[in-house]
């Protein structure tokens, strides 16, 4: 899970996730780890598209098109993208 390399000991995961979510460093870490992960499942997609399809629909946002719509809201929201 994101949160374990940073679970400290005697934490449950619960509490570890929440701290995680709520760190930026942390948040941002577990992103870029899924993403990295199930990269192969959006070839040929951006990174901005890759990270927002995953975490809208999984591990398998990139190959179904419920995710679409979420990625158009993105798009629209992130200049860079």
């Amino acid at each position: 899970q994101c949160y374990e390399p940073g679970r400290e000991i005697g934490e449950d995961s619960e509490d570890a996730w929440i701290r995680c979510s709520e760190d930026y460093e942390c948040a941002s870490k577990c992103i870029k780890m899924i993403a990295s992960r199930f990269r192969l499942k959006c070839y040929g997609k951006s990174d901005c598209e890759t990270i927002a399809r995953i975490h809208d629909g999984g591990a398998n946002g990139c190959r179904t098109g419920l995710t679409l719509k979420y990625w158009e809201n993105v798009k629209k929201y992130c200049n860079n993208c």
